[in-house]
């Protein structure tokens, strides 16, 4: 005999169960938006933490470049983030299977761009603007004296500058050395104008940090 009481199967129970934590809410969206933001943001900390203290007068182009060697690290530690706050949001709404991902695979897919956007823009488009204003050039100018003064032009090869905050602070970095004068780039190729008695090649390429590559193409006198 039927029975005229309803028992719902599991297909009964799944379907109440993801009808109630439907994907596509607006707090849903928040929090999505809320987790790529502050993903991008963290991940981009290498260029705009120490940007930001240069602006604000509380630290050098040195600080900047020794902050740049931990680029990596920051990547690595917004990724870390953006996974386990993903976690939490799907464990929230036990979602945590297969089936919960695949559910909401669309504002995972939200986050991850908004991660992309977020890293592109800071580090791409607002360093690149900001830095020039943050760092002054302060080389030592020196006025010329027949017999008393030894200019030279040394070019030296730097690989492993990534983005303009490296850039300008390489750049500030050099300019304030004593001895030089004048410092003008080409892509990879840095030539430097030093006062033979002041400076030489050795402190200006110490004044470089390690993680950069450098070498030496030419280094020749011109006065």
């Amino acid at each position: 005999m039927k029975s005229n009481t309803p028992f719902p199967n599991k297909y009964a129970r799944k379907s109440r169960f993801y009808k109630n934590s439907d994907p596509g809410t607006a707090s849903d969206n928040k929090s999505a938006s809320i987790i790529g933001f502050l993903s991008g943001f963290f991940a981009s900390f290498c260029c705009t933490i120490p940007l930001a203290l240069v602006f604000l007068g509380l630290a050098s182009s040195s600080f900047v470049l020794a902050f740049a060697e931990y680029r990596w690290h920051f990547i690595a530690f917004s990724i870390a983030y953006m996974i386990a706050a993903l976690y939490v949001f799907l464990q929230n709404r036990k979602a945590c299977t297969m089936h919960g991902i695949k559910q909401y695979r669309n504002l995972i897919a939200f986050v991850l761009i908004t991660y992309a956007a977020v890293y592109v823009i800071l580090v791409f488009v607002i360093v690149p603007l900001a830095a020039p204003l943050a760092f002054q050039e302060s080389g030592t100018r020196i006025v010329y004296i027949e017999g008393k003064t030894d200019l030279r032009m040394a070019s030296i090869r730097i690989d492993g500058i990534w983005c303009a905050n490296c850039y300008y602070a390489t750049k500030a970095r050099l300019s304030g050395l004593e001895g030089v004068t004048k410092v003008e780039s080409y892509g990879s190729t840095w030539n430097i104008t030093y006062d033979d008695k002041v400076t030489s090649t050795k402190s200006i390429l110490s004044s470089i940090p390690s993680s950069y590559k450098t070498s030496i193409i030419s280094d020749f006198r011109i006065r």
